[in-house]
């Protein structure tokens, strides 16, 4: 992204917000992921919750976007979990 792309500063706002949610949200979710499994938080984000799905195409769960979003920036939960390289 440069200058030369002439983005409208609407667009161009809108886009680096979500940028920042994504970084966040991954960084948040990394920190999670240090957590043992006996942790309340970490059992809620990794819950799939049984039960009937609705007719049509399901929308993405939480850990679905959050992989994603992982791919698109080349990590992998390996790299979230390993402590040691993030400090």
């Amino acid at each position: 992204m440069c200058l030369r792309d002439k983005i409208p500063s609407v667009g161009l706002k809108g886009r680096m917000v979500t940028e920042d949610v994504k970084k966040n949200w991954l960084r948040w979710r990394g920190r999670v992921l240090w957590k043992d499994y006996g942790n309340w938080v970490k059992r809620c984000m990794l819950y799939e919750a049984d039960g009937l799905i609705a007719r049509g195409r399901p929308g993405m769960t939480r850990n679905q976007v959050a992989e994603k979003d992982m791919r698109k920036c080349g990590l992998n939960e390996a790299d979230a979990e390993d402590q040691v390289n993030q400090r």
